[in-house]
């Protein structure tokens, strides 16, 4: 209890929310990086409402209702930190590779062309008939039914000179050249 005494003693002068929420404020910094304890209190709380919701613990959430998520993990998070500075739990290596979380080479090209593809497909101007190519549909099928579906004679003709070129030299060319093979 002796170690946290002068943290509890400090912060014994704040029992409000309001409180709390101003003493955060005046900490902030505004837009163009000045302070804010020259402004009223109604901007410094409005300023450190917007930091704990969108900077305090973002992974968890930055929605209205993210409050409470985010009060308990800070609790969790206290709690793992005195138990251990008492003893009554062992330090994490957080470094230690089991303590990684390993992402596979083959999600990770197929998150990237998923990507990519949705990226060309709004650029080339099909995208509207590109179907929702999230992880449960086979972009290739999505890519072939945006391409052999009904395209503006304007699209069909960018399509034609990307198919005619060579596709090791034209970056778009090869995503066209997967339809032609599949025709």
């Amino acid at each position: 209890m002796e170690m946290v005494k002068p943290s509890l003693d400090e912060a014994f002068v704040i029992q409000e929310q309001r409180v709390a929420l101003d003493f955060i404020g005046k900490r902030a910094t505004g837009s163009g990086g000045k302070t804010m304890i020259g402004s009223s209190s109604e901007e410094r709380i409005a300023a450190a409402k917007t930091i704990l919701k969108e900077n305090f613990l973002p992974h968890i959430g930055t929605n209205e209702n993210c409050e409470t998520k985010k009060a308990y993990f800070l609790g969790y998070m206290v709690n793992r930190l005195l138990s251990t500075a008492l003893g009554r739990r062992e330090l994490d290596d957080r470094d230690h590779v089991g303590n990684k979380r390993l992402d596979l080479a083959g999600p990770l090209m197929a998150f990237l062309f998923r990507t990519l593809l949705k990226n060309l497909l709004r650029e080339v101007g099909v995208a509207d008939l590109l179907m929702d190519c999230s992880s449960d549909n086979n972009c290739l099928s999505c890519l072939v039914q945006a391409a052999s579906s009904e395209v503006p004679q304007q699209e069909r003709r960018l399509r034609d000179q990307l198919l005619h070129q060579d596709y090791h030299t034209h970056p778009w060319a090869g995503l066209f050249h997967l339809d032609r093979e599949l025709e």
